[in-house]
């Protein structure tokens, strides 16, 4: 079961602490959404004279396997929605779009592109085919994705296997050092084996950029995407990213001020559950909005 928060925080009363228990292996990221400009550690405001000198990319890594079908519709769909939010906006926190397609054994072609119309077309034509053996070269796509896109960038890995290149998983670790960039994986299957180190690869790339794995049944895909919109879209500070291997219930602090305006609480993991407390010690649930998949 995965759970997600967004919490719109009174700029007089900052939450504190929040509560978190789990049975099973837990990861949580915590992120601040920033009124303030001293905080603000991605996005930029389009000037006059159009620069984007802190704007970001956003990369989808995306597996096009034969059974990836339900998860490649899910994704123009929710590809569409995110594109025509940002465009909405003032401000303009993506200033290109990156497309790294991967099929055993071939990676590519990979698309960099500032046009949201042509990144949602190349989205659109992908055709996914084939399969066989589960395990296909998803790190060296993320690798790929981590070259060609902007620093503090937005990295969503789309698969339903386990890594078959892992052995690649330190050359990623340094290029996420580098770019500061975070990746998300958006995962509908693990090749029945989340102990073997091609999964596990998965949740040191996460931990390590303060992304997140989802695991999900293939009706959940569009759920997360919701959540990738909301993140792309905001200036932002990650505040805490917590990898917990055993069950238990654990108490983080959260040390907000007053020039916050949200906070936003995700979580992965089988059976978890959040409690929110204010500085007085109460338990809070207004202005949560849940999202609850299992």
């Amino acid at each position: 079961m995965n759970e997600q928060g967004t919490s719109a925080l009174p700029n007089n009363q900052p939450l504190q602490s929040a509560m978190i228990s789990t049975s099973t292996v837990l990861v949580v990221v915590f992120t601040l959404l920033s009124a303030s400009p001293h905080l603000q550690s991605v996005g930029a405001l389009e000037t006059t004279d159009g620069d984007y000198s802190l704007a970001a990319s956003l990369a989808f890594v995306f597996d096009i396997t034969g059974s990836m079908y339900d998860d490649l519709r899910q994704v123009i769909i929710g590809a569409e929605e995110i594109l025509d939010e940002s465009r909405k906006r003032r401000e303009k926190p993506l200033k290109n779009y990156v497309l790294v397609p991967f099929h055993d054994p071939v990676i590519g072609p990979v698309l960099v592109t500032e046009d949201a119309d042509e990144f949602e077309r190349e989205l659109a034509d992908l055709y996914v085919q084939g399969g066989g053996d589960c395990p296909e070269m998803s790190i060296g796509a993320i690798k790929r994705a981590l070259e060609v896109s902007l620093p503090h960038s937005f990295i969503y890995v789309f698969t339903d296997a386990r890594s078959k290149d892992y052995y690649l998983t330190h050359e990623v670790l340094a290029l996420i050092q580098l770019k500061q960039s975070q990746v998300v994986f958006v995962l509908t299957g693990d090749c029945g084996n989340v102990t073997h180190n091609g999964y596990k690869a998965y949740e040191e790339i996460a931990a390590t950029s303060s992304g997140q794995v989802f695991l999900l049944k293939k009706s959940q895909v569009n759920q997360v995407l919701k959540f990738v919109q909301d993140a792309v879209q905001t200036r932002k500070v990650n505040l805490l990213a917590v990898n917990e291997q055993d069950g238990g219930t654990r108490v983080h602090n959260l040390p907000l001020d007053s020039h916050l305006k949200e906070i936003t609480v995700s979580i992965s993991g089988e059976n978890p559950k959040i409690r929110l407390i204010d500085p007085e010690g109460c338990k809070t649930y207004k202005h949560i909005e849940e999202e609850k998949e299992i």
